[in-house]
């Protein structure tokens, strides 16, 4: 028996081995970031229509009434479609894993994969307050998390996301 053919014999089928075990490194990898990015993505649409809705907070007040509620799972307010004029009540709601965000009577679930959604609302002076009349910033802070896990990890891929809004509208 030749010694050479032997000895590239196992060269060969450990590079192959190499391979293979890479080949699996690279799709686990892969896989455990679209999870993530899947979450992201979710998240930064949510991120995207809340600053949107944030901005109108207090534009074109109707009878000094901007703010119908404030808590901390719930943030509704009126204020003008800037398409058309209308008035629009704008709702934001965290029930059970479910973002909904209903405008008028049209409720959309925005995603029913957060595990975390809370509203702090803060007066003139900075401190918290649960007063919808003095409330001068909004503090909003979100987190999803990907419905499925991957692989053998004990915790699902997630994103989160917080900022706080200082409405110019308001109490102008």
């Amino acid at each position: 028996m030749n010694l050479g053919i032997v000895g590239s014999t196992i060269i060969g089928g450990l590079l192959i081995l190499s391979i293979i075990g890479l080949n699996l490194t690279v799709s686990q990898h892969s896989g455990e970031n679209t999870l993530y990015y899947t979450a992201k993505i979710k998240t930064d649409m949510i991120a995207e229509v809340m600053t949107y809705d944030m901005r109108q907070v207090g534009y074109k007040p109707w009878a000094g009434v901007v703010i119908e509620d404030a808590t901390e799972n719930t943030f509704s307010f009126r204020t003008e479609n800037i398409s058309d004029g209308t008035q629009e009540l704008i709702k934001w709601h965290f029930d059970s894993g479910s973002l909904i965000r209903t405008v008028n009577t049209e409720e959309v679930v925005m995603s029913s994969d957060v595990n975390n959604f809370e509203f702090a609302y803060f007066d003139s002076t900075g401190n918290v307050t649960t007063n919808k009349d003095h409330i001068l910033q909004i503090k909003v802070t979100l987190s999803t998390e990907s419905a499925t896990r991957y692989g053998n990890r004990e915790t699902n891929p997630s994103s989160a996301w917080d900022a706080v809004f200082t409405p110019r509208n308001l109490n102008l």
